[in-house]
């Protein structure tokens, strides 16, 4: 079945006042409408291969939506193991980026085969935690796994992220970068992608560049979000969310807006590229902490789950990009409506970050504009394919000398 992520369409434009950017997108955002009628285990089963970016998370939120619309408590257990999956997905995504993509903007080397590596590793713990194949489907299900391959799996993860993203124990790197001063030392004295990235940033006084004023999302009650992606307008709130009046953000800059290095940062360069970078940086480290010790919840990032009212089930579940949404209308085990909210549409809104962050950028010569887009894009990082579209820049005249005539002439 094909993904029906469609793309992004970005245009950078020029003008006598700076730079514009304009985003459309060709997002099905009502895809999730051929799921009505179907039953709940149907649902379960078919929507994590209409959405195969962030699998895990789309999963989770599907049957939290499901579960609180039929009033059916999980297994015990469940929601641990699911949020387990999920804090294992979202170190496989930002992981990804940091290898494979973070390199080519800073003339590094895209490391293949450990991203090959983590990949294995990741799917090998997913079947783990979920033997039966069940976890994901309402009920869930925790049937026994081995614990000693979970946790062996999970240290060859934890050593991934020491030697490619922190060049230093987890701990170490989390109790030390807590500034802008030891961000940049640990960037200076570090080989890893991630710190060569930042450290060019920070070298070429890039640091700030992108910085916007959108808002992070806050939490919402159910109530309102569930009546607002039910009212009539449901479909162009979901094409292009605002909340009281505004274009919000999320992300793992929202998330850990509340750590001291994230603070520091923001007081020194704003939520430019380097904030939003070690932002990505700091989660990774966190979340692989988190693995050592599987019993306790990252509140970063934490699920949420509710039934505003009777058949009506709600999820809000912390993805690798973002804050998705799942909601679920059911009668007699049979959905009558399902609606999805996903981060890339508050982030790529058209007054989102990514569009306040690019038309913040100093106009410049192409390539060097180009790359600041690129930067600034990858540190929101869309769940699906973009073009990027940068108008030529324009030919700049001489300036005119003193008492020169400036009417057009005239054939005689």
């Amino acid at each position: 079945m094909s993904d029906p992520a469609g793309r992004l369409k970005i245009q950078i434009q020029r003008s006598t006042t700076g730079v514009r950017c304009t985003i459309r997108s060709t997002r099905p955002v009502t895809a999730s409408s051929m799921l009505k009628g179907r039953s709940s285990a149907e649902v379960a089963t078919l929507l994590p291969l209409l959405y195969s970016i962030c699998a895990k998370a789309q999963s989770y939120a599907c049957v939290g939506a499901l579960e609180s619309a039929l009033a059916a408590a999980p297994a015990p257990g469940a929601n641990h193991r699911r949020q387990l999956t999920l804090t294992l997905e979202t170190l496989r995504e930002h992981i990804w980026r940091m290898l494979l993509d973070w390199p080519r903007l800073c003339d590094g080397t895209p490391r293949r085969e450990a991203l090959a590596g983590l990949i294995a590793q990741t799917r090998a713990l997913f079947g783990l935690a979920d033997p039966s194949g069940a976890l994901f489907k309402p009920g869930g299900d925790t049937a026994d796994f081995d614990a000693s391959a979970w946790l062996q799996g999970c240290g060859a993860v934890q050593s991934l992220v020491v030697e490619q993203v922190l060049g230093r124990p987890i701990d170490a790197w989390l109790a030390e970068v807590v500034g802008h001063d030891s961000l940049r030392a640990w960037a200076e004295s570090t080989a890893t992608e991630p710190a060569r990235l930042l450290r060019s940033l920070i070298q070429a006084g890039e640091s700030a560049l992108g910085d916007c004023s959108v808002t992070p999302l806050e939490d919402i009650e159910h109530a309102a979000l569930a009546a607002r992606l039910t009212a009539e307008d449901a479909t162009a709130f979901v094409a292009e969310p605002r909340w009281e009046g505004a274009a919000r953000e999320t992300g793992p800059l929202s998330r850990r807006r509340g750590s001291a290095l994230i603070r520091a940062l923001e007081k020194s360069t704003g939520k430019g590229l380097l904030t939003r970078l070690s932002a990505q940086i700091l989660e990774v480290a966190q979340l692989a902490s988190l693995l050592r010790q599987p019993g306790e919840a990252d509140q970063a990032a934490s699920s949420s789950f509710g039934s505003p009212e009777p058949g009506l089930g709600l999820a809000e579940v912390e993805a690798a990009r973002g804050r998705l949404v799942h909601l679920a209308r059911l009668a007699a085990d049979r959905v009558l409506d399902y609606r999805i909210l996903a981060p890339t549409e508050w982030n790529f809104h058209p007054e989102g970050p990514v569009a306040m962050g690019i038309a913040a950028l100093p106009d410049d010569e192409d390539a060097r504009l180009r790359r600041r887009a690129e930067l600034l894009i990858m540190a929101i990082d869309p769940c699906v394919a973009y073009d990027l579209d940068l108008a030529p820049a324009r030919k700049r005249l001489a300036p005119l000398a003193e008492g020169q005539d400036t009417r057009p002439s005239t054939l005689q």
